[in-house]
């Protein structure tokens, strides 16, 4: 007999957690996959749910990456940066959102789940959104 594992996950502050379900259903945010944010070739942004949080919690901290640059990246500041692109949320931005994270930011395995969510299976916004409200 398999067990599933039960994940049990932290708490988004409810204004935070109202504006981001917000953002995702808006339809304002294109999506896109593999990055935070991605300038397209017809010069407009797509955005990965993680990329959609950044931007609702704080717009002004993006920076493009260098003229010349091949990936077309919208960098978050700081941002982890995993093979080569910003994947993951700073801590920084994650301690200040989440009930109780004060010391631990959002969890790595939550911000894979929504990555996951986002880039493997395809879900739209409105279903993460969906998820979001009724997990976090």
């Amino acid at each position: 007999m398999l067990v599933e594992e039960v994940v049990v996950w932290p708490k988004l502050k409810p204004n935070v957690k109202a504006k981001w379900l917000e953002a995702l259903r808006s339809g304002k945010y294109p999506q896109g996959e593999a990055a935070l944010r991605t300038r397209m070739p017809n010069g407009t942004d797509s955005f990965c749910c993680l990329g959609v949080l950044c931007d609702v919690l704080s717009p002004n901290e993006w920076s493009p990456e260098p003229a010349g640059s091949k990936r077309n990246l919208i960098t978050f500041q700081p941002s982890p940066v995993f093979m080569g692109w910003s994947a993951f949320l700073p801590n920084r931005l994650m301690q200040e959102q989440f009930i109780g994270a004060e010391n631990s930011g959002l969890p790595h395995k939550l911000q894979l789940h929504l990555g996951s969510m986002n880039d493997k299976d395809h879900k739209s916004f409105a279903e993460i959104a969906q998820w979001i409200e009724e997990n976090l």
